[in-house]
């Protein structure tokens, strides 16, 4: 129980308003002041939380999704070799992710119990990761967020002046005495198609 009077309750109410006041006054009599415009200007960002562009991959010597993710702390990555390897958002498996290349997306494993992307890591030329809840735009199956591979196109493979061309890729492995071969061929047809 409070050691105040109900009588000292409305004194005090009234010494606390009065003071409110009194400290208000100045601000309500304050000159108006004129201050100098600002200009906010940026630049429209990529809506991702992390994007991994074709020089990092580069510069990693990506050559499974394990490298091209690495240094990457939203994302991990799962599995011995690129067929098998499954990628995690903040520990979401990849089919609660919408996974997309090119804006397609990629609904279900190549094989049982393997991941859902086969792709060489030097034919992309952005890796984009939103992590945490899907947003709207991350689209359906996004409940732990979207990763969005976007491939290079012929042009950004094409050497200037050149038509056609191919990436040839062969790798060998010690622990299974295994090799990988891989093949891309590209070329430009016409000024509007490549």
């Amino acid at each position: 129980m409070a050691n105040s009077s109900p009588m000292k309750q409305p004194r005090r109410f009234r010494r606390n308003t009065l003071w409110l006041a009194l400290m208000a006054a100045p601000l309500a009599h304050a000159q108006p002041v004129s201050l100098d415009p600002i200009q906010v200007t940026a630049d429209r960002e990529v809506d991702a939380d992390t994007v991994v562009d074709a020089e990092t991959i580069e510069r990693f010597q990506a050559d499974d999704l394990e490298d091209v993710f690495a240094g990457q702390p939203d994302v991990s990555v799962g599995g011995s070799n690129s067929i098998a390897q499954k990628v995690y958002v903040r520990g979401f498996e990849d089919p609660l992710l919408n996974v997309s290349v090119d804006g397609a997306t990629q609904a279900g494993a190549l094989f049982h119990h393997s991941g859902r992307l086969s792709v060489e890591p030097e034919l992309f030329k952005q890796v984009e990761v939103n992590a945490g809840a899907g947003r709207a735009t991350d689209g359906a199956g996004a409940l732990g967020g979207s990763i969005r591979f976007v491939t290079k196109d012929p042009d950004d493979l094409l050497r200037p002046g050149e038509s056609a061309g191919a990436l040839v890729k062969f790798g060998s492995f010690s622990n299974t005495d295994g090799y990988k071969a891989s093949g891309t061929a590209f070329g430009r047809l016409s000024d509007n198609w490549s």
